[in-house]
């Protein structure tokens, strides 16, 4: 949910969990949001139950091809215990699906513009 907008700038509060088979952990996060479209979005955690977590997309358009290169770098370390391996899979999932959705709700909506 945005918290408020000044220019490229954004205050964006996230909450959700890491699941991996039957283990789930909350997140809980406010994030510093800076746009400069259309080359890159960076993000970096302000407040939340984490005790860093930054991220950055950049985008790429490939005129010739007529595709585009998203590239995501990020981390984050949480500001709760996690298991051994567990904890690292259930981010690794979760980011997993996130980008997956992600993709398919850019698709969707270059489709839709395109009929």
């Amino acid at each position: 949910m945005v918290r408020l907008r000044d220019g490229g700038r954004l205050l964006v509060e996230q909450s959700g969990e890491a699941r991996f088979f039957i283990f789930s952990f909350p997140i809980e996060v406010q994030l510093e949001v800076t746009e400069r479209p259309p080359q890159w979005i960076s993000s970096r955690a302000v407040a939340g139950n984490v005790r860093r977590m930054s991220g950055r997309y950049e985008i790429q358009p490939d005129m010739e091809h007529g595709t585009v290169l998203l590239r995501y770098v990020g981390e984050i370390e949480p500001d709760f215990e996690l298991p051994p391996l567990i904890g690292v899979a259930a981010l690794r999932s979760t980011a997993a699906e996130q980008f997956t959705a992600m993709v398919a709700e850019i698709e969707r909506r270059a489709a839709e513009r395109a009929k």
